[in-house]
């Protein structure tokens, strides 16, 4: 079960899935209304048309839906690079 927790980040909704012990397990992170979702595994190389071969150069993904984080995700570090951008 999903319980609303204040977000670690900005421009996001987070909600905490907790054990029967009321420890907290994994974070849902979704995007705030007007905001989309980025994290770097929804990210994709840039590929040359005829070659397909990569460029070096990578195209930003990003979600509408959520993301999920463990309970110790370093929120600090944000390896995952999880971060909300308001849509355009």
């Amino acid at each position: 079960m999903y319980e609303a927790i204040e977000p670690k980040l900005g421009n996001t909704v987070f909600k905490a899935r907790k054990d029967k012990d009321n420890n907290i397990i994994s974070y849902r992170i979704s995007p705030a209304d007007g905001y989309k979702l980025h994290e770097i595994s929804l990210d994709v190389p840039v590929l040359e048309e005829e070659t397909h071969k990569e460029t070096g150069e990578v195209r930003l993904g990003f979600t509408k839906s959520y993301v999920t984080a463990g309970a110790n995700y370093n929120f600090e570090k944000n390896e995952r690079r999880i971060y909300a951008e308001k849509e355009v």
